[in-house]
C-alpha cells in the first residue's frame, strides 16, 4: 500500500468513525496526492453532505464525472445534495439518470419520490415511494439508520 493509499484509507476510516471534518481534511491530502482521485472526490462529497455543505458536496460529484459519468453513486449523492439545497427540479434529473444506470437502485425512488412530493406533484411521489420498496430495490445503497453506508459509497 502506497503512502496516498494509506491516507486515501485513514480517511475513509475517519468518515466512518462520524469525524466528519477530519475526513475531509485528510481526503482532500489524499486528493492533491493524485490517488484514487475519483473515488476521493465523491467519498469528500459524502463527508460534505455529512458536514451540511452541499455546495462544496456538488463541487466534489462534478469533478467525479471528469472521470466517469457512468458512476451511479455520483449521480445519486449529487441528487441528494440537489435535495438538500431544495433544488428538486435538479435533484430529479440526477436521480433519473442514478435509475438510467442502475434501476434495482431503490433509493434513488424514493429520493426522487421525495423530490416529486416537494413541487406538489403527489400521484408521482407515491409511485416513486411504492417503487423504493420493491424487494429487489431494498437491499441497494441506503443509510443505515440516519448515516449514509460507506462501504458501498467508496
Amino acid at each position: 500500500m502506497g503512502m496516498n493509499d494509506s491516507i486515501f484509507e485513514e480517511a475513509k476510516r475517519l468518515l466512518v468513525e462520524g469525524k466528519v471534518k477530519e475526513s475531509i481534511d485528510v481526503f482532500t491530502r489524499a486528493i492533491n496526492g493524485g490517488s484514487k482521485s475519483d473515488i476521493a472526490y465523491l467519498s469528500r462529497g459524502v463527508a460534505y453532505l455529512k458536514n451540511h455543505n452541499p455546495d462544496k458536496a456538488l463541487d466534489d460529484f462534478n469533478n467525479v464525472v471528469k472521470h466517469d459519468d457512468q458512476n451511479f453513486r455520483r449521480h445519486f449523492y449529487k441528487g441528494i445534495a440537489h435535495l438538500t439545497k431544495e433544488e428538486y427540479e435538479n435533484a430529479i434529473t440526477e436521480l433519473n439518470r442514478t435509475i438510467e444506470l442502475k434501476p434495482e437502485h431503490g433509493p434513488s425512488f424514493f429520493a426522487r419520490g421525495t423530490a416529486y412530493a416537494q413541487i406538489g406533484n403527489d400521484e408521482l411521489a407515491g409511485q416513486e415511494h411504492e417503487n423504493s420498496h420493491h424487494p429487489v430495490r431494498v437491499k441497494s445503497l441506503w443509510p443505515a439508520g440516519d448515516d449514509w453506508s460507506l462501504e458501498d459509497t467508496v
